[in-house]
């Protein structure tokens, strides 16, 4: 499958290509979240046209004094702003067929976890208010994913970044919230962890055994981790079901975009079979059509709102 970061405003990497889309900040101040679903809607399809099958967004983190400098426009806002549009956002591109994978769980701080190390000292209560409670809430609308952060708590796991973190993954997402997605990691090359004791393998292998499905690498040189995991699977047999619980869901996430079918043989038996970019979204032809259509709507709503 094929995923993007496109948030919206700073991070847009479709700008040139779909119809401009907006900041978190700038939707919530300007449209309501009724109106932000066409919004979102009208990216999706173009998005799907194109054939990603994931957005990894929207972020689902409360904006506050001190994330603010970090997030920026990157966040709805408030507490509220940030559950509402969130779960407009998931459910307008995953109509469409595009996983939605909400983030940073879970949270932030003022530093950019890609020169440090964020750190979060808020107390249990002020956890369970600013990141417990809304994710949890966010999570009813059942997104795709979830993307980890690389924050340390100072209450909870003051050792492990989040996306390392067995307390965070299994004991928190999966177990107390009972998330069944898929559960993603930051990008494992940032300074965040390959400057604070965790290299790219140690990282790697550390998140997969929290719970984490698939491991985000933003470098070329990915053989060696890969490499590592396979190699640790070979020699270890309960690293190896690890692994093959990960590769369950991506195949379960697969079938739920349609690249994957599910079909059921004579003998009860259930198999796989894999879709082609044409059978699931038509011929070029096609698709174009559909991409302009969606991106003249997106272009219209846009110039006609903001």
């Amino acid at each position: 499958y094929i995923a993007v970061d496109q948030e919206g405003g700073e991070v847009n990497r479709l700008k040139h290509i779909t119809s401009y889309l907006p900041s978190e900040a700038k939707i919530a101040k300007t449209l309501t979240p009724e109106e932000s679903y066409n919004l979102y809607k009208s990216q999706a399809m173009q998005m799907k046209a194109l054939g990603f099958s994931m957005n990894l967004a929207p972020v689902a983190e409360v904006s506050a004094e001190w994330n603010q400098d970090m997030l920026q426009t990157r966040s709805f806002g408030n507490l509220s702003q940030t559950q509402a549009y969130s779960i407009v956002a998931i459910s307008a591109y995953q109509s469409c067929g595009v996983g939605s994978a909400i983030k940073h769980f879970p949270g932030n701080t003022n530093i950019d976890p890609h020169t440090g190390l964020p750190e979060i000292d808020l107390s249990k209560d002020a956890l369970d208010i600013f990141a417990l409670a809304p994710f949890s809430l966010i999570l009813q609308s059942k997104p795709a994913a979830v993307l980890m952060s690389h924050a340390r708590t100072s209450i909870f796991d003051s050792k492990s970044p989040a996306c390392l973190s067995s307390f965070w993954v299994g004991d928190t997402l999966l177990q107390s919230m009972g998330f069944q997605g898929l559960v993603l990691s930051d990008d494992i090359f940032m300074a965040a962890l390959e400057d604070n004791g965790f290299p790219p393998q140690k990282a790697a292998l550390q998140a997969l055994e929290a719970g984490v499905d698939v491991i985000m690498l933003s470098e070329k040189k990915f053989g060696k981790v890969a490499k590592f995991l396979a190699d640790y699977a070979d020699s270890n047999p309960s690293f190896a079901t690890i692994l093959k619980r990960a590769q369950k869901k991506v195949l379960f996430f697969k079938i739920q975009t349609g690249q994957l079918l599910l079909k059921k043989g004579e003998d009860g038996s259930y198999s796989v079979v894999e879709q082609s970019l044409q059978d699931r979204l038509g011929n070029p032809s096609e698709r174009l059509e559909k991409f302009n259509i969606a991106k003249k709507e997106g272009r219209d709503f846009y110039n006609k709102t903001f």
